[in-house]
């Protein structure tokens, strides 16, 4: 992704999500780079744990619908999709459509993870340039593996989405 589109999702998202710890921040750049698509196993168990969520989550939250994470992806938040009559069989469809077409390189998201950590040091976010440092040393020995919203994240926004294509989710409405 282009460095300043990135930089604008990310300060975005700063502002939005105050709470946001390094791991979560290191999410929002894997989705845009390779999005949601390690969470699929088969197309069934995809549909059946979307329609589970929606059913767990407080109608019409967050406010949108969908939330651009960049490289033409978007969160799209099970609570607003349930609050506007939007279908599980929906959402699964642009999620498993857009995983198959979607694939990034492991070079670009790692370019992410340095803007991501130059930013922190402008105090971007909530966190120090250490704590990211640190996390990001960590995290690359495990070899940059897709990660969960932090504790603090999940206890402050909860987080109920799924990462669609924007271009497939249009064209499927």
């Amino acid at each position: 992704m282009e460095k300043d589109k990135l930089r604008a999702v990310l300060v975005m998202h700063a502002r939005r999500y105050p709470a946001m710890k390094p791991q979560d921040v290191i999410k929002l750049c894997y989705q845009s780079e390779f999005g949601g698509g390690h969470l699929i196993r088969d197309i069934q168990s995809s549909l059946q744990f979307i329609a589970e969520e929606m059913a767990s989550v407080e109608s019409g939250y967050p406010a949108e619908l969908l939330e651009e994470i960049g490289n033409g992806f978007a969160r799209i938040h099970l609570g607003k999709a349930k609050a506007e009559g939007i279908t599980a069989e929906q959402i699964n469809e642009a999620f498993v459509r857009s995983s198959e077409q979607r694939q990034g390189t492991l070079d670009s998201f790692l370019t992410s993870c340095g803007i991501v950590l130059s930013m922190t040091e402008e105090h971007v976010f909530s966190f120090t340039a250490e704590e990211m440092s640190d996390y990001l040393a960590a995290y690359q020995k495990l070899g940059c593996p897709a990660v969960s919203h932090s504790e603090a994240y999940r206890s402050a926004y909860h987080p109920a989405y799924r990462i669609v294509d924007l271009g497939i989710w249009e064209r499927l409405q």
